[in-house]
This record gives structure tokens, sequence and C-alpha cells, in this order.
């Protein structure tokens, strides 16, 4: 019986991450990290939720930022060290149940089941001008980390491409079929977005 008590009162909880898979590079090297708990474990102890980061083999507090109905939101704002082009990382979070029976409480932990990766990417398109252009026409792809030697290429057809800037690149929309919808690719040394 105390078995299925148990297993009654601990429920449905969970932890997942919020922080995209791809994040994009900045000066400051800083990045936020957040997850969302949800705790239905009976009657958790008012004040007794701890939430942490494992990340660079540190166990790190992370900050509130919303509690609405038991969805609990945390962030952590990390600095990539300089070097660094990644860091692996999963969450923790520390907790007291209240036990009705004989009026203790009992400490529990859940863990994430996934160790993440934060990789921050350095080449990324951030939009296109438009979406549609009749052929002939110039289109500018705005992103970050283009070089000269990048092509775009639309539905498998190579376009004239322009190389403006690390951040700019334009390109004249090729003869293809209309009525259709083509992947505009980013093709160079560096890969393909």
């Amino acid at each position: 019986i105390a078995l299925v008590a148990g297993i009654a009162l601990s429920g449905c909880s969970s932890l997942t991450n919020l922080t995209p898979e791809r994040v994009p590079e900045n000066p400051s090297r800083t990045y936020t990290l957040s997850m969302s708990a949800y705790i239905n474990d009976g009657a958790v102890v008012k004040g007794s939720i701890k939430p942490y980061i494992v990340i660079d083999e540190q166990e790190i507090p992370m900050t509130e930022v919303r509690n609405v109905e038991g969805d609990r939101l945390y962030e952590y704002d990390y600095v990539m060290p300089k070097g660094r082009t990644e860091a692996k990382y999963y969450f923790v979070i520390r907790y007291q149940v209240n036990n009705t029976v004989n009026d203790t409480s009992r400490d529990r932990e859940i863990t994430s089941r996934t160790v993440y990766t934060l990789a921050p990417v350095s080449r990324y398109i951030v939009s296109m001008q438009n979406e549609r252009g009749p052929v002939g026409s110039v289109v500018p792809v705005l992103g970050r980390g283009f070089d000269k030697e990048d092509k775009i290429v639309i539905g498998g057809v190579e376009a004239d491409t322009e190389y403006l800037s690390r951040t700019t690149l334009n390109f004249i929309v090729p003869p293809l079929e209309g009525g259709k919808n083509y992947d505009v690719e980013v093709v160079g040394r560096n890969g393909t977005i």
C-alpha cells in the first residue's frame, strides 16, 4: 500500500530545457539557459524548491522567472569562457514534500534525463528580404558569418550571388518553374545553411 501511495503522490513531474538548440554567437559570450519545471509531487513544502544548472562541473543556482499554477520557469546567464566553443549542461531541482501521515517532510530530487550541449553558431541566416520574386529580381539575405566563397542555391540551381559583407548577400532569382516553393541554401566552404 505504501508503494502505491508513493507512486500516486509522486505524480508526473518533469524538467524541460527551453534553451534553443541553435543559439547565435554574441560578442559578450553570455547565453541565457532556461528550463521549466512541472512538479506534481503531493504537498510541496513552500519555499523548498531549489533549481540548479550543472555546467562546467559546477552546480549553480538558477533564478526563478515565473511560477504560474505549478509551472515554474528558471534561467541562468552563462558566460562562455574564452577559447571554448561549447559547454555541456543539465538541470537538477531539489525540494521537500510533506508527509501527512507522520507530519514530516521528505527530500526529493529531479534530474534532467539529457545532458545538453550549448554550441553557439557563428554562421546563420536571420532573414531573406523577400520570400517570393520574379526571375531576375535581386533578393538580399541577412545573417552572419558569410564569406566571398558563399553561393546561394535555390532548388538545386546556383543563383548569381553577390557578397556585400559578413552579414549580407544578394542573389538574383534564377529561371525556375513558377508556382512552386524552393529551398534556399547558402553553400560555402564552411558548410550549408
